[in-house]
């Protein structure tokens, strides 16, 4: 019995201590609540305090002119952060940028965001039962007023737009004057140019210009070659990187095609059936003089009648032998065409015989050229802009010396160069007037002047894959916006740094994290390999991409990563036949000024990746922009099969990276870009040797003043020359544009890059160019 007593007494404890627990843990509970419930009313008043004095104090700011006020909290339970839509006018901070007065006013999104951190257990609890939300986003808009430049920054303007020449046989008229400033020359050997521009005699002179207005002045020397003859401007051919391997078909070189022949240890091999081995050039003027090498190497013998012609097409289309030799013997054999008439035409060099088949090898063509009016003219138009936005300097003389005036028809643009903006862009006509060595010829090119009134900028950035390091070889990712529509053509490779690379801009950039149309231009990894990420990050309406599949594990990452998201899917064959609701035209504007159009390039149902590539052509106003993907010459003559297909254009992404199997002289010619754009991973000289100096001089070749810019650099210390251009970078920050960023309106364009602002290195003043340069062709 006293055991059963003692047993009831324990457990009578028992209970006793787990009710006072139970009492301990409602008390502490309800003092947590008590506390936080308090601690929750203080946040929420001091929220709505603060989310007041915001809108109070951003809701009546229209336009800015100075670093703006940012608000903070002393509630340390809240915190406050600002977003800009473009840091370079208006930084998250409110640094305030003001654009120049040409550039205009610029309108500015800006976020200011207010949300309540690190809340306690049971202050959280509680504030989530008396309010809705932890955090509340604002969006204002303003606009960055434009300032006048000063007089300092206005010479440092006009001293970078004045073109010099570098060489002339023609003597100039220097300026006195250029806009609002003054101009003094001073030449270091007047016995060879004197202060006027007057040529004396041959020699090289440093032509020192002040540039002055008011008490501000600055001065600038040019190094000119100076010439009382006509300037020889001779392209010469050693054919020691031409390559081809099958006679079939003709294959160019430089702005030579080259028909029914393969390369031969650095020579041309033709195999000549009748009359079908030749040689032909571009275009070409003042000629006076063609030479060139050539052998028998077959031991046919010479019993019939074998020879070699120079043909001259003319501008009629007339075609006049120049000089035919016979051929009769195995010996080397140089033949030369000279005449003191200069000759503006094509020419075709013809192999023929009457035997079934010879062959005969050709090297060490070189055609000699004067300049005369004709290519001065043709060199000076390509200085001439398109579109202006401001005051210009116009050039007063050519390339290649001589005298040049203008005549406007619209004040507009006035003949000294002075912008006069309408409400809207209006058309000049301007009339050249070119006067060069005695002749005299005009020419009419039309200016667009911006107006007042721009309308919805489009925004492209040709991404720097590796902003986040990771050094990856290759690569591209392009991101376009324009309003609130999205569009990334490729997705860099399957890095993580690469995905950083782009997520990075697109976090940036994309308000609505919703990617409106992705581009697949082929499935290499470099182009492919990052979209899986990028499409299970973002939400993807529709995707355009290349024709087939590939049997790789980066193709099943992006093939599934598509099939997840449950996107609109068009295959690029359907696209450009308008088949299965897929379209030609990809409208982005509703106005359809902004939209894409797919290039049928007839190969997008190769088996190879390359040269199944996505080609396109961004339409932005009256700004054209070209986006080739890798659709190189490797495997076909593609550039040629699309190029008359597209019509002129602005701005060039360089196909492959750089290659030297593309960006081919005759495609320059048929699309004839102002920029060229090159994207090629993480450095200049990478493992394949992108970009190659034979795709760089070919675009300098086809326009010395063409502006390239590569968005990667590296110095070049440690680069051999194989079979290309490999560098071993130990400074990636060398020359490195970063993320190349190209505004347009319907005024222009204007491009800019991550690390040199508005002014982007060219590609010609890279120490990779420049080392390149100087181990010779």
């Amino acid at each position: 019995m006293a055991k059963k007593k003692n047993k009831k007494k324990k457990n009578k404890g028992l209970g006793l201590l787990f009710g006072l627990i139970v009492i301990a843990i409602i008390v502490f509970v309800g003092i947590g609540v008590f506390k936080g419930y308090k601690n929750s009313k203080v946040v929420l008043s001091d929220l709505e305090t603060l989310n007041n004095k915001i809108t109070e104090k951003y809701k009546s700011i229209n336009t800015l002119s100075s670093d703006l006020e940012l608000i903070s909290s002393d509630n340390k339970n809240l915190k406050v952060s600002y977003k800009s839509s473009n840091e370079k006018f208006l930084s998250n901070s409110g640094v305030v940028t003001q654009p120049l007065d040409y550039q205009g006013d610029v309108t500015v999104g800006f976020s200011v965001t207010v949300e309540v951190i690190n809340l306690g257990f049971f202050d959280n609890f509680v504030f989530k039962f008396i309010s809705k939300e932890n955090s509340v986003t604002y969006n204002y808009t303003f606009t960055i007023l434009s300032r006048a430049l000063t007089n300092q920054e206005k010479i440092d303007l006009y001293l970078n737009e004045l073109y010099m020449p570098s060489s002339i046989c023609n003597s100039m008229d220097l300026p006195s004057e250029i806009l609002d400033s003054s101009c003094t020359w001073n030449s270091s050997n007047t016995n060879v140019l004197d202060n006027s521009g007057k040529i004396i005699s041959s020699g090289e002179v440093t032509l020192k210009l002040t540039l002055s207005i008011g008490e501000d002045k600055k001065d600038k020397e040019y190094n000119i070659k100076v010439s009382n003859e006509l300037i020889p401007n001779n392209d010469s051919y050693d054919f020691s990187s031409f390559n081809k391997s099958s006679y079939s078909g003709e294959a160019s070189y430089g702005d030579l095609s080259i028909n029914n022949a393969i390369s031969n240890n650095e020579s041309v091999k033709f195999k000549v059936e009748g009359e079908n081995a030749y040689i032909k050039t571009l275009d070409k003027t003042g000629v006076y003089k063609i030479s060139f090498d050539y052998k028998v190497i077959d031991d046919k013998g010479f019993t019939k009648e074998n020879s070699v012609k120079l043909l001259f097409i003319n501008e009629n289309s007339e075609i006049i032998e120049l000089k035919k030799e016979l051929i009769s013997d195995n010996e080397l054999h140089t033949f030369v065409y000279e005449d003191s008439n200069l000759l503006d035409g094509s020419f075709k060099i013809l192999f023929s015989t009457e035997y079934t088949e010879r062959n005969i090898s050709l090297d060490n063509l070189t055609i000699y050229k004067n300049f005369g009016i004709n290519e001065a003219k043709e060199e000076l138009l390509k200085l001439i802009p398109k579109n202006v936005s401001k005051n210009v300097i116009l050039p007063f003389t050519t390339p290649f010396g001589g005298k040049v005036s203008y005549e406007t028809d619209n004040d507009a643009l006035t003949n000294l160069g002075y912008v006069t903006k309408q409400e809207e862009a209006v058309d000049v006509n301007v009339t050249i007037k070119i006067s060069f060595l005695d002749e005299e010829k005009n020419e009419t090119k039309v200016i667009k002047v911006s107006g007042v009134n721009s309308k919805t900028k489009v925004e492209i950035r040709f991404i720097d894959l590796s902003h986040f390091g990771g050094y990856n070889d290759c690569g591209e990712s392009t991101y376009i916006k324009y309003d609130n529509y999205d569009i990334l053509i490729d997705g860099g490779d399957d890095y993580q740094t690469t995905v950083e690379s782009v997520e990075y801009v697109l976090n940036t950039y994309c308000e609505d994290k919703t990617l409106d149309l992705v581009i697949a231009t082929h499935p290499d990894s470099d182009h492919i390999g990052g979209m899986d990420s990028i499409i299970n990050d973002y939400d993807v309406l529709r995707v355009l991409e290349f024709n087939g599949t590939a049997q790789s594990k980066v193709y099943e990452n992006y093939a599934k990563s598509v099939s997840d998201e449950n996107a609109e899917v068009c295959k690029v064959n359907d696209a450009v036949h308008n088949l299965n609701g897929c379209e030609k035209i990809i409208n982005i504007s509703n106005d359809g000024e902004v939209y894409i159009e797919i290039i049928d390039t007839t190969f997008y149902e190769s088996t190879d990746n390359n040269t199944r590539s996505v080609v396109c052509v961004l339409h932005a106003y009256s700004t054209k922009v070209l986006f080739t993907g890798d659709a190189d010459n490797n495997k076909v003559d593609l550039e040629k099969a699309y190029m008359n297909s597209v019509g002129d254009i602005d701005i060039l992404k360089v196909v492959h990276h750089g290659t030297s199997n593309g960006t081919t002289l005759d495609f320059l010619q048929a699309v004839d870009p102002e920029v060229a754009i090159i994207c090629n991973g993480n450095y200049l000289g990478n493992k394949h040797g992108h970009p190659t100096y034979e795709a760089i001089s070919r675009l300098y070749q086809y326009d010395s003043n063409m502006l390239v810019y590569a968005i990667t650099g590296g110095d070049s210390e440690d680069c051999k020359l194989e079979s290309s251009y490999k560098c071993n970078p130990t400074d990636y920050t060398v020359d490195r544009n970063g993320t190349i960023t190209i505004i347009i309106d319907n005024n222009g364009y204007s491009i800019s890059s991550e690390y040199y602002f508005d002014n982007p290195i060219e590609i010609k003043d890279t120490s990779f160019y420049k080392s390149r340069l100087a181990l010779g062709n």
